[in-house]
């Protein structure tokens, strides 16, 4: 009965290991994704400044584009990728 009782006991600690280690992956994957959600939007914010940016400099310079030249493809280029391209690290 005694022995019974002790593996009774192990599988009810290794259920209750099993749950914590299951709910600690679990939130572990969902602050990758929120991280990942705020990095892109980062990245999508950096590339519409820098398309916004391109539009207007040639108004303030009068009718200079060579910065918008730059600017501009670098900015859809942001906007639009699925890569990961900048680093946030510097807050």
């Amino acid at each position: 009965m005694q022995a019974v009782y002790k593996e009774l006991l192990n599988d009810t600690e290794f259920m209750y290991q099993f749950e914590k280690e299951y709910e600690r992956r679990k939130e572990k994957i969902r602050t990758q994704k929120k991280e990942a959600a705020l990095y892109y939007l980062k990245q999508k914010l950096s590339g519409l400044v820098l398309v916004i940016v391109s539009v207007l400099i040639p108004i303030v310079m009068d009718g200079d584009a060579t910065a918008s030249v730059l600017l501009m493809p670098l900015g859809l280029f942001l906007l639009f990728t699925k890569e990961k391209i900048m680093d946030f690290k510097g807050k």
